[in-house]
C-alpha cells in the first residue's frame, strides 16, 4: 500500500512538472534576446514576446501569457512598430518577429488627421495596409498590419492605441491621464491587403475631383 501511495506521488510530480511550461519573464523592456529572468507557468498557457520598436530603441517584453490572448501579429505606425510572437515550448520566447521587408508599401500619417502623408515599407507578416480612426478629436493612423491583428479586435485597445499615443500622434495640447487613456476606443479599423491602399481621399478631395471636369468644360468653351 506505502509503495502504491509512493508511486502515485511520484507520477503526480513527474507529471505535474511535464505540464509546466517554462518561459522567459522580463515584464520591463529589456534589449532583445537579452532576458534572462524565466518562470514556471501552467498549461493553459504561452510564451509571448512582444517587441516594441519607437524609431530609435528596440526592446522587449517577455512572459507567460494566457492562450487564448497569446498570438502572432504585428503592426507599424509610422516609426512605432510592435509586434508579438507566441509559442508553447519551453524556453521559446527569446526570437522577435522578422525584420525583412515584404514588398508590401502602404501610407501613413504626418499629423493627427492624416492630411500629410508618405509611405512606408511593411515587414515580417505585415500584409494589410491599416487605416484607424480614434474617438479624441478624430485621430486618423495609418500604417502596415498583419492580417490576423486586423480581424482580432481584442488586439486593437492596448496595442493599437499604445502605440498611436507613444508615436506622439496625439497633439501637444492633448494630454492623458491613464483614466482617459483607459477610455479611448476605435471608432474605426480598415484592413486592405494591395499597394498603399490606404489613401482613400476625403469627401472634399473627391469633390475637388467631380469638379475637374466641369471646369475643363468651362474653360474650354
Amino acid at each position: 500500500m506505502a509503495l502504491q501511495i509512493i508511486s502515485v506521488l511520484l507520477f503526480t510530480v513527474f507529471f505535474s512538472k511535464a505540464l509546466t511550461l517554462v518561459c522567459y519573464n522580463c515584464l520591463t523592456l529589456v534589449p532583445p534576446g537579452t532576458c534572462k529572468q524565466t518562470a514556471n507557468c501552467s498549461s493553459n498557457v504561452g510564451c509571448n514576446s512582444i517587441t516594441i520598436y519607437n524609431g530609435s530603441n528596440i526592446g522587449n517584453n517577455n512572459w507567460c501569457a494566457n492562450s487564448s490572448s497569446c498570438d502572432n501579429w504585428s503592426i507599424t505606425l509610422g516609426r512605432i512598430r510592435r509586434s508579438s510572437l507566441c509559442c508553447t515550448s519551453d524556453l521559446c520566447n527569446k526570437a522577435t518577429a522578422s525584420d525583412s521587408e515584404n514588398g508590401l508599401m502602404c501610407y501613413t500619417c504626418n499629423d493627427i488627421h492624416c492630411s500629410n502623408t508618405q509611405t512606408q515599407k511593411c515587414k515580417g507578416e505585415e500584409n494589410q495596409c491599416i487605416t484607424t480612426t480614434v474617438n479624441v478629436n478624430n485621430i486618423i493612423s495609418k500604417g502596415c498590419a498583419s492580417q490576423n491583428f486586423c480581424k482580432n479586435s481584442t488586439l486593437w485597445r492596448n496595442a493599437l492605441l499604445s502605440s498611436i499615443v507613444g508615436n506622439s500622434i496625439l497633439p501637444n495640447n492633448v494630454l492623458l491621464n491613464n483614466s482617459q487613456f483607459q477610455q479611448l476606443s476605435m471608432s474605426s479599423v480598415s484592413c486592405c491587403g494591395a499597394n498603399l491602399c490606404n489613401n482613400a481621399p476625403s469627401m472634399a478631395q473627391e469633390a475637388v475631383l467631380l469638379l475637374v471636369p466641369v471646369l475643363s468644360s468651362f474653360l474650354s468653351i
